[in-house]
């Protein structure tokens, strides 16, 4: 969309010289379609059918064909751009391991291997870096802000204070 009508800074593409007057609904789903064939080609024929069926109906096709034109292009340019960001890389296997002092073999934890544990090495896809928004350290035990904060969970789970939306009426 916002290659048609411009109003936002771009994400990783720009597209010049597009007709205000493309359709911006047959670009996202444009956009839609051919990244999930790409990333999901085994779903491609029920996506097919799906986008077909919607387009099917469509009557204004020059500003429909330019808004697909579009939308594709930027697909395949993210695309392109996000193929080499880490997350195809094989996830980190979790390793179990017999403490010494015991003679049975490790009971797993997870009926399988946790999924994703790669993830935190992943280029970001809308931030600047991963922690961008990461918390800092808890305040310290003996700190005047963990007491005040400590007191007022304490008087918002004390029975004579009535929960917040109780005193909301």
């Amino acid at each position: 969309m916002n290659a048609i009508d411009a109003t936002h800074k771009p994400y990783l593409v720009r597209v010049e010289h597009v007709s205000a007057h493309a359709s911006q609904e047959a670009a996202v789903a444009a956009a839609a379609h051919e990244a999930l064939i790409t990333l999901y080609p085994a779903f491609q024929t029920k996506l097919d059918q799906q986008y077909d069926n919607r387009w099917h109906k469509s009557r204004t096709v020059r500003t429909k064909t330019t808004g697909i034109d579009v939308g594709r292009a930027v697909a395949l340019a993210t695309l392109t751009l996000r193929s080499d960001d880490g997350s195809a890389a094989t996830p980190i296997l979790l390793s179990l391991v017999t403490p010494p002092e015991t003679t049975s073999p490790p009971r797993p934890i997870f009926p399988a291997q946790p999924v994703f544990t790669h993830w935190s090495r992943v280029t970001p896809f809308a931030l600047e870096r991963a922690k961008q928004f990461r918390l800092g350290p808890p305040p310290a035990l003996t700190s005047a802000e963990y007491t005040a904060v400590f007191n007022e969970v304490k008087s918002l789970a004390s029975p004579t204070v009535p929960p917040l939306r109780q005193t909301r009426r």
